[in-house]
Parts: structure tokens; C-alpha cells; sequence
């Protein structure tokens, strides 16, 4: 008895995407014959060629990184300001470079040698002025004046706290109250020719008063 032959053309059934490439895999990766493979999956040789055919043709495209959706004019706007911006930023640069130069020149030397307040505060002052209005870091800025970053901060840190004198000393336990400190002038007033170190080792041996050798100021 003779088998009936397939119509393909009529009965095939339609594969997906994925069952293609497990097909295809099935010859190229993993060795088998391609009559096997047809005969496994119902399909015809000329099936399997067209698309291994179309796997070929499309490889280029899978190790063809730079491809991809084509930018919108929105992004390609974005882009280009991008690049402006980038522009500028380095004119700036260059500009702030060559102009803190020009200001070295005045300053004079900065390192190895005393530097007055007033020209401290002149220079943090115009680094951080500088610093909000082109964006660059102060480190730069500071780098461009021939500075040691370090000694900027400490300059910096100094102005921002700057150390305020008491208007009155604070008093101290071991100080002599100002009667003592009279009575110990009529004495010395009272016994001319001696030293203070003198009179107070008369003072201790008299008890009149006793204050500590410390405590006597020798002027």
C-alpha cells in the first residue's frame, strides 16, 4: 500500500520565531542532519534554508552595535545643546585660567613668604566668587593662582572664623585681688634697693602677706 504524499503547501502549520531558531540550532549548533531534523519537525529542506537563509542575512545586524532607534529631533536638539554648552563651559575655563594669571602678577608672591590679611581675604574672596558664577570647582580656581589648596582652606577657615579678643580678661583663680597687689607696692615702695624675687621671700618670712612667687608680676 503507498503512503500519500504531504501537501505541504496546504498543510503546514505556521511556526513561531522561537521554534525556528530551535530548529535551526538543531543542525548549525548541534550537528544533526538537516533530513532529520525536517523529518522530526514535518517541514521541508527548501523551509529550513529559507531560513537559515534569513538568519544569515540578518546576522550583521546582532554585532552591529551603533544601530539602534533613531533619535527624535527633540533628543537631536538636546544634543546639540549639549555640545554648546560643552563649548562654552571650556572658553570659560580658558578665560578664568589666563584671568587668574593676570591676577597672580598683582598679588605677587604667594608662597614662602607673609601674605596680609587683606590680600587673604581679596583672594578666597574672589575664588568663591568666581566659583558660583562659572560652576568650576574652587580647587581649580586655586590651582590656577599658583596656590597650594590646603593654605587656601586654612585661609578660608580663618576669615570665616575669625578670632575675637575678650574686651576684659577673664579672672583667674591664682591671681592677687588689688588690695594685695598694693599692699605689695607700699612695701616695695617701703624697702627700696631689693628685687621682687628679694621681697618676696621677705614677705613670706614677715607673713604680712604671703603671695606666691609666681603671682608677682617683675615689672
Amino acid at each position: 500500500m503507498k503512503k500519500k504524499k504531504k501537501t505541504q503547501d496546504h498543510t503546514r502549520r505556521r511556526l513561531s520565531p522561537t521554534e525556528k531558531s530551535k530548529i535551526l540550532k538543531l543542525h548549525l549548533v548541534e550537528g544533526r542532519p538537516i533530513s532529520d531534523v525536517c523529518e522530526e519537525y514535518d517541514i521541508t529542506p527548501s523551509r529550513f534554508y529559507s531560513w537559515q537563509a534569513l538568519l544569515f542575512q540578518n546576522a550583521e545586524r546582532a554585532f552591529d552595535r551603533k544601530r539602534g532607534p533613531k533619535p527624535s529631533a527633540a533628543e537631536e536638539k538636546v544634543k546639540q545643546l549639549e555640545a554648546k554648552v560643552g563649548e562654552k563651559d571650556q572658553v570659560i575655563a580658558e578665560l578664568m585660567a589666563e584671568y587668574l594669571k593676570a591676577k597672580k602678577k598683582d598679588w605677587g608672591e604667594l608662597v614662602n613668604t607673609h601674605v596680609s590679611e587683606d590680600k587673604r581675604r581679596q583672594i578666597v574672596e574672589l575664588i568663591q566668587e568666581w566659583q558660583t558664577k562659572t560652576v568650576i570647582s574652587a580647587k581649580q580656581l586655586v590651582e590656577w593662582c599658583s596656590l597650594p589648596y590646603s593654605k587656601f582652606l586654612r585661609w578660608r577657615k580663618r576669615l570665616q572664623n575669625p578670632m575675637q579678643k575678650s574686651a576684659k580678661p577673664v579672672p583667674k583663680s591664682h591671681w592677687l585681688l588689688p588690695e594685695e597687689v598694693q599692699a605689695i607696692v607700699d612695701y616695695s615702695g617701703r624697702n627700696p634697693g631689693h628685687g621682687y624675687r628679694r621681697l618676696t621671700w621677705i614677705l613670706h618670712a614677715e607673713k604680712s602677706t604671703v603671695p606666691s612667687r609666681h603671682g608677682i608680676d617683675p615689672r
